[in-house]
């Protein structure tokens, strides 16, 4: 309420510059007008940030028992991921709105298993246990890579696209997510919102480019936990075929 009686008085003093007779009354009231007017940016600047902190906090306090070697939260504080590699266990965090408490679910790395990245509902990268992308519950045909750890971050943006998708890139980008394939009857996809926007961004902006970077480094350890259980399943089989061999 009183950002906007600032604005009302700022709008109020501009208006007087024209009422005023004197260029010396013209000269104070469009300065006031300015000042009135910055100070009410300013003041919701300063409430942004209170509310951030105020989030942050909030969120700290909710899952400070989850314990972790890796984490994100989602810009709108109702997601959280983690990963605790001496548990060997990823975390999942979700709530419909902020001041709730989050529903929290607990995964074995054995029980990821598939990864993908999806961009306004293209998918731009994909693995699954195994490597097999048959019955696979997050499959895009139009659009799939393998991970490979060697790639650089850039590298996906530089894939080649249909005349369609290219299309839609050069509107803008409007969403960037991760989603996850876990061991879960009810919800066995979890998809987390590493950025969205109601009006399509730039995929050159610094706001995307960060966006991106960190849903690619968080599907690049995801992609090495699932990589890390076929390469121990795969011991395993090599192990007991060499022992029968023995037998």
């Amino acid at each position: 309420m009183k950002f906007i009686l600032l604005f009302l008085t700022s709008i109020a003093a501009f208006v007087f510059t024209f009422i005023v007779p004197t260029l010396e009354a013209k000269f104070l009231c469009l300065i006031g007008s300015l000042l009135l007017f910055r100070l009410g940016i300013y003041m919701i600047n300063q409430s942004e940030k209170e509310r951030t902190a105020e989030l942050e906090q909030e969120v700290e306090e909710l899952l400070q028992h989850l314990p972790f070697t890796h984490k994100t939260i989602s810009d709108d504080y109702l997601q959280a991921l983690f990963i605790d590699e001496a548990s060997q266990t990823l975390f999942t965090a979700i709530r419909k709105d902020t001041g709730e408490s989050f529903d929290v679910k607990e995964y074995l790395f054995p029980e990821v298993y598939e990864a993908a990245i999806e961009e306004d509902g293209n998918q731009l990268a994909f693995i699954a246990r195994g490597g097999i992308l048959g019955g696979s519950l997050l499959k895009n045909v139009d659009h799939i890579e393998v991970f490979d750890t060697q790639k650089e971050d850039d590298d996906l943006n530089d894939e080649e696209f249909s005349e369609e998708e290219q299309d839609d890139i050069e509107d803008g980008i409007s969403k960037v997510s991760l989603k996850l394939v876990l061991d879960n009857l009810a919800h066995p996809i979890f998809e987390f919102i590493f950025f969205e926007s109601e009006e399509p961004v730039d995929p050159d902006s610094d706001e995307y480019k960060d966006a991106f970077k960190a849903c690619n480094q968080w599907y690049q350890m995801i992609s090495i936990l699932i990589k890390r259980q076929d390469h121990q399943k795969q011991v395993l089989v090599t192990r007991y075929e060499e022992a029968q061999k023995v037998i």
